[in-house]
């Protein structure tokens, strides 16, 4: 995705002037970067579906937003491509029900489930939580070492 465009000079007046400029420019770059990644991401996972081969599995943790080591829900989408089926199942933890989220971030407790897969691989990444391993294989704590074949980031994903 290489977009070009006449650059047409400009006189820069002081150093905060430059500094300014400098950031401005990292700043597009960085947008630039997420979005080349979100679309390369989203073309992945469009191949994916219409290859009609595989079977995709999301995971969705809610944290309380005021202390992240309580767990709110967890809740798992999986979608059968070839056979075109979707299941889902989401968990309430019943120890926790008192506690709203909404300050921080939206509460999405009684809501579709949402996936929002990247920070909550983190999530899982800190709990030590342990992926089935490949066949023959133990179970491991890397979700690249088990029996997935790709690894989508729905946050990037989702910042189209």
């Amino acid at each position: 995705m290489n977009v070009r465009k006449d650059i047409q000079p400009s006189p820069v007046g002081d150093r905060n002037m430059y500094s300014r400029l400098v950031q401005k420019v990292k700043k597009r770059n960085k947008t630039a970067e997420t979005l080349r990644k979100a679309v390369e991401e989203w073309q992945a996972a469009k191949n994916l579906v219409q290859a009609k081969q595989h079977v995709f599995t999301s995971i969705d943790i809610e944290a309380y937003e005021i202390d992240h080591s309580i767990l709110l829900e967890i809740g798992w989408s999986m979608y059968d491509s070839k056979d075109d089926k979707y299941f889902h199942q989401h968990y309430l933890n019943n120890a926790y029900r008192h506690l709203n989220k909404g300050k921080y971030v939206d509460d999405m407790r009684l809501r579709h489930l949402r996936v929002v897969l990247d920070s909550d691989l983190k999530y899982l990444r800190k709990q030590n939580f342990m992926w089935p391993g490949r066949l023959g294989h133990p179970d491991t704590v890397d979700v690249s070492q088990n029996a997935v074949v790709t690894a989508l980031d729905t946050d990037t994903i989702f910042a189209l």
